[in-house]
């Protein structure tokens, strides 16, 4: 398995290559000049020294050389840690990100665990007694989930839990008085004010994840060698978890993987709504400023989101499958 996984690792290295080649080149090449978003020219300023300002920043990030040196500059300060300085925000990057990263890692993860936790036993149970209330109910769910865009269902649970009947606050990570608060005080006020964002896309996970389970499981425990299983008499729980679930886990793995990405993508309108400091707060803002290193290190964070999520897919495979690592 460590072989399997070095041997993963070591493919990735060109695809994040070639993934920031392209993105360093999309924004090099738009049709905007930098440093006039950049470089803050106020009227009282005279234009000489405005002149001054903007082309020692088109020096800072070798804006006159070609697009080849240019991204060799960018790349060989990354892997120095170095992801340029946030004009807007005026800190390095890397300290800004982190933090909205970090604060957005924590939502999703109490989503991605939950939402699993709860439809993987709901999607089986569905399955093994299809037809039955409880398997309509969850259908039903999924649909209504479906069909609901998931910035419309905050918007809905923010007004009643929030503004109406003030079991949850309305907005933010914290509280203001997080300062008097010990350790544990303050775990439980970040959890209070994830309620509402963190049930929101847990829903909307739900929505999908249940159906796809149940869609999986409904497909194996029809399969010959489930019915061969009863017929030497195992037991029902050991026909269901031992034999049916380890193979209908595999386009569940294909779900986890794809829900990675799409859920720290999806999230950006709900931290906007609840305004929880995620990446979708600093993203957002860092589009409509053209704050270009930051936008850079995000699109990064995307992709490299997205090459995470698909080795957690292969090693997945992996493990449900011995046969994935003999390939």
């Amino acid at each position: 398995m460590l072989k399997y996984t070095i041997r993963r690792l070591i493919h990735l290295i060109p695809v994040v290559i070639i993934i920031s080649i392209v993105i360093f080149t999309m924004l090099r090449l738009m049709p905007v000049s930098p440093e006039r978003f950049m470089v803050d020219c106020p009227p009282e300023m005279s234009q000489e020294r405005c002149d001054r300002e903007r082309q020692a920043f088109r020096d800072r990030y070798r804006l006159d050389e070609p697009l080849p040196v240019q991204y060799l500059f960018w790349f060989g300060n990354v892997l120095q840690g170095d992801l340029g300085d946030s004009e807007h925000y005026n800190e390095p990057v890397a300290d800004l990100v982190g933090y909205y990263i970090m604060n957005s890692v924590y939502l999703n993860t109490v989503v991605i665990v939950a939402s699993f936790l709860i439809s993987i036993p709901v999607g089986i149970v569905s399955a093994v007694k299809q037809y039955s209330l409880f398997d309509n109910f969850w259908q039903v769910f999924s649909l209504l989930g479906l069909s609901m865009p998931n910035f419309f269902f905050g918007i809905i649970l923010l007004y009643i839990f929030s503004m109406q009947l003030g079991w949850t606050p309305l907005s933010g990570m914290t509280s203001d008085y997080l300062g008097t608060m010990g350790p544990w005080e303050t775990f439980v006020d970040t959890m209070h004010h994830m309620v509402l964002p963190a049930s929101v896309l847990i829903i909307s996970s739900l929505a999908g994840t249940v159906r796809y389970v149940r869609s999986s499981m409904l497909d194996v425990i029809r399969s010959d060698y489930i019915r061969t299983a009863r017929s030497k008499g195992l037991s029902e729980k050991v026909v269901i978890y031992s034999h049916a679930f380890r193979n209908a886990l595999i386009p569940v793995i294909t779900l986890l993987a794809f829900q990675i990405p799409t859920l720290f993508s999806g999230s950006v309108l709900i931290e906007r709504i609840f305004a929880w400091p995620g990446i979708g707060e600093i993203l957002i803002e860092s589009l409509q400023r053209r704050d270009f290193s930051v936008v850079l290190a995000m699109n990064m964070f995307y992709a490299v989101l997205a090459l995470v999520a698909n080795l957690i897919m292969d090693l997945g495979y992996a493990l449900v499958d011995p046969r994935v690592k003999l390939n």
